[in-house]
């Protein structure tokens, strides 16, 4: 259970952004998402069809093209979908990926608002695999390469890790932060949980709970 000191943090913080920010400290020390945020200080959870998933709208997402798209067209749903025949090979694919729009698409120097990866939680990898090695990171330009490498193969396997634990065992709401859209015209842009969503797609759950922010 979190400190009184924490819950005042949370139960003050209008911005979901900054909820989030709080819950995702308890969720990474805990490894479970607690069911006290939930239960207390959260919306309802709206339950949607997939087939009205959008990706957020943003400049860097058009360049890649999903765009606004259904969640179909987001790139991990391909590679969700190869590691249902051959997972090592869907993980080489998802690795392949990460690194191209990483390194090639300098996706670490576009900020988030722009679908950029800006402080992300990949650069944030790499960024502490260097000072576990006593090594100064400025930014990924310059950054040791064979630490850009070893960041982006922990990524690709959270994210295979992830597909496989949803598909094996179910997805447990419960076990995870909320899955936040906004709305409009009927359709719903996602602003996290991307990855959860291509899964549950790929997976044929025909329905997504999400929580709506403005």
């Amino acid at each position: 259970m979190p400190s009184i000191d924490l819950r005042a943090k949370i139960v003050i913080g209008n911005s979901c952004v900054v909820r989030d920010k709080i819950e995702r400290r308890v969720f990474n020390k805990l490894g479970v998402y607690p069911l006290f945020f939930r239960s207390v200080l959260r919306k309802p959870l709206t339950v949607i069809s997939k087939y009205q998933i959008r990706c957020q709208e943003r400049s860097f997402s058009e360049i890649q093209g999903f765009s606004g798209k259904s969640i179909e067209k987001f790139p991990p749903c391909g590679f969700y979908k190869n590691s249902l025949e051959n997972p090592l090979k869907a993980y080489d694919k998802f690795y392949g990926w990460l690194r191209y729009c990483l390194i090639d698409m300098n996706a670490w120097k576009v900020p988030r608002c722009e679908g950029g990866w800006a402080n992300g939680t990949l650069v944030t990898i790499i960024r502490e695999l260097h000072l576990e090695n006593g090594i100064k990171f400025q930014n990924i330009a310059i950054a040791e390469p064979s630490l850009i490498n070893e960041g982006i193969a922990i990524k690709a396997k959270y994210y295979m890790d992830l597909f496989e634990k949803i598909q094996k065992k179910g997805f447990q709401q419960s076990l995870y932060p909320p899955i936040y859209c906004k709305v409009r015209d009927g359709l719903y842009y996602l602003e996290n949980g991307y990855h959860r969503a291509a899964a549950l797609w790929v997976l044929g759950y025909p329905e997504i709970s999400v929580e709506i922010v403005k």
